[in-house]
């Protein structure tokens, strides 16, 4: 005998079979997020950061935004021939499985572009991560001086 009720077992044990199958996006853990306080007057900050994939699968930083920012660039700096050399990154930053990558001075780093008020010492900045498997992840990021955290 054939029920409604029964035909819908099949496609249910299939659904959960394939939910439970699929792997789970590793989260990234962030550590150590600060943002340098800035000259006076200057409309332009660096933040830095240490990104943690723990995850089997290399994911990869697309994009960050910032509350205290218009908007926020991916940059590195190369030092050759002791002159260091800033580019932006438009591809992001890949993220290697089971390895940190760290953003700081004169590696990479986040440019707040567009200061919307002055960052103090004290203060922390909203802002948002957005990675290629692991989506968006909310980070807070301390203002301190240069040299501090």
């Amino acid at each position: 005998m054939f029920c409604a009720s029964g035909a819908l077992v099949l496609p249910l044990a299939l659904f959960a079979t394939a939910t439970l199958a699929a792997p789970a996006a590793a989260a990234i853990e962030v550590e150590r997020a600060w943002c340098a306080t800035p000259p006076k007057g200057v409309k332009i900050g660096a933040c830095y950061l240490a990104l943690r994939n723990e995850g089997k699968t290399e994911d990869r930083l697309l994009g960050v935004e910032a509350d205290a920012a218009a908007r926020v660039e991916m940059h590195v700096t190369k030092i050759a021939d002791g002159v260091g050399r800033m580019r932006p990154l438009a591809e992001g930053v890949a993220l290697p499985a089971e390895s940190v990558v760290d953003f700081r001075e004169k590696g990479y780093h986040l440019m707040l572009v567009d200061l919307r008020g002055p960052l103090a010492e004290g203060e922390t900045v909203r802002g948002t991560l957005r990675f290629e498997r692991a989506g968006e992840q909310p980070v807070l990021f301390h203002v301190e001086r240069p040299g501090v955290p």
